[in-house]
């Protein structure tokens, strides 16, 4: 008669490897599909963060821009014209018109 304990104790041991295999392919894919996501919402933290400073760089250039314009419009208007001239000696002067 055969004695079927140690076949029965490597078809055990072979059958928990590969059962433990296979969880751990699973838990490592599980792993994987949860730090893409992370990555993937770090990601658009910080598109939003970089999407905002831009636009508040834009608004900070059209400040300035409108700033620069509005007093620019009012030294044309309250200020007399001035005209450069340049000597025979290459020196520029004004001349208030």
């Amino acid at each position: 008669m055969t004695d079927w304990t140690p076949i029965a104790t490597a078809a055990i041991a072979g059958s928990s490897g590969i059962v433990g295999a296979g969880l751990g392919y699973l838990t490592a894919r599980y792993q994987s599909n949860v730090e893409i996501r992370r990555i993937q919402s770090e990601l658009d933290k910080v598109r939003i963060e970089h999407g905002e400073e831009h636009l508040r760089h834009r608004q900070a250039v059209y400040h300035d821009f409108s700033i620069a314009s509005i007093a620019s419009t009012r030294r044309t208007q309250s200020s007399p014209s001035k005209t450069w001239t340049s000597s025979t000696n290459g020196s520029a002067r004004s001349s208030i018109a």
